[in-house]
């Protein structure tokens, strides 16, 4: 595909006159561009900040044997998988308040109810976990009696 070369000539008036509303144009804008770029940084720097506080890694489920049919040593080493995993939800939870808290009172209330219901899962999952290993620390002893 051939593109012909185009040569525009424009009267030296007519580019004298183009020029001087652009360099009017440039200004203007050039104002109003650095105004419009420090508020953006402004809000990048204030929304990366917001992120990174909400940047709580959620823990990994912990797999919990069948206490029926799991061997001493399964046992174990599931009670201590689930000693770290209580212990990375609590470090969750206490991130969870700390964006809370660097957020403060400009955080919206929708920010707040996630925050707060991310909180309450996390508490709720580390019950249930609790419960299910109990539940199989019972069905364990019953099968070794």
């Amino acid at each position: 595909m051939h593109v012909p070369n185009l040569n525009l000539s424009i009267p030296r008036e007519a580019m004298t006159q183009i020029n001087c509303c652009l360099k009017g144009v440039i200004t203007f804008w050039g104002h109003k561009l650095i105004r419009v770029k420090l508020i953006f940084l402004l809000f990048l720097t204030i929304l990366t900040g917001n992120l990174l506080a909400q940047d709580c890694a959620y823990p990994p489920l912990v797999e919990i044997p069948d206490g029926a049919t799991a061997t001493l040593d399964q046992m174990v080493a599931a009670q201590g998988n689930i000693q770290t995993f209580i212990a990375d939800m609590t470090d969750y939870q206490d991130c969870i308040n700390n964006a809370l808290e660097v957020a403060g009172d400009d955080a919206t209330d929708e920010f707040r109810a996630i925050m707060i219901g991310r909180f309450n899962a996390a508490a709720t999952e580390i019950e249930a976990v609790a419960a299910s290993f109990n539940e199989q620390i019972a069905a364990f002893r019953a099968a070794n009696q």
